[in-house]
């Protein structure tokens, strides 16, 4: 799979090719293509930077794990009215679609990669990796309670508990699970942020959370 970014359209850009096409906020749209071999990340890398220079796509999403949006989650960038990602297209088997043939992309225009951008890229791709083995559930939609609001860290470990919660329960875990996943999660936050009383904030957020019915 391989993502052009920021594009202006839900048209694919190649004819009967396997696509997804998501709008990620009003009239801006992430192309995803299926392709017809495996690819490295520093292959990947390259793909979408020469397809990034050829269509109009954001030059900044061409890494070799790049990160995208998933229908129901919401865009919290400034300016875009926290945006609900919905899929805008699709290409399938039964429309006629085939993977897209990546190695005449490959043969042009070299990318030069320079060598501490390939290990941040193999890092990424480890953390996908790690990330992928996590219980998910698919299209999960920002619950009650996780949008806007406080803009503090304590105020962005709220929003994502709950989100966090609700993923872990949609992908099969039981409630103690659940509550030790955020609780662990909210004492990394507190941690890294430097907190002294990082449990009591921990231990003190999980109840809140139970208590809003949130856990």
């Amino acid at each position: 799979m391989i993502l052009v970014d920021d594009l202006k359209t839900p048209v694919p850009i190649f004819d009967k090719t396997l696509c997804i096409i998501l709008e990620t906020s009003s009239g801006n749209y992430q192309h995803l293509y299926c392709v017809d071999r495996v690819l490295t990340g520093v292959e990947r890398h390259h793909i979408q930077k020469v397809l990034a220079a050829r269509f109009g796509g954001d030059p900044g999403a061409t890494g070799g794990a790049q990160p995208h949006r998933v229908p129901g989650s919401t865009n919290y960038k400034k300016g875009r009215d926290l945006f609900v990602c919905r899929l805008a297209g699709t290409v399938s088997f039964m429309d006629g679609g085939k993977p897209l043939k990546v190695d005449n992309i490959l043969r042009e225009t070299p990318v030069e990669v320079p060598a501490d951008q390939l290990i941040q890229m193999e890092q990424q791709e480890q953390a996908c990796k790690k990330v992928a083995q996590r219980p998910r559930a698919r299209g999960i939609i920002v619950p009650p309670g996780a949008g806007g609001g406080d803009a503090s860290a304590s105020g962005k470990d709220w929003r994502n508990s709950i989100i966090e919660a609700a993923a872990l329960r949609a992908g099969g875990l039981d409630a103690s699970e659940v509550t030790n996943q955020v609780k662990k999660m909210l004492l990394e936050s507190a941690r890294r942020r430097g907190k002294n009383d990082a449990i009591y904030y921990a231990n003190r957020t999980v109840l809140k959370l139970t208590k809003d019915g949130h856990l």
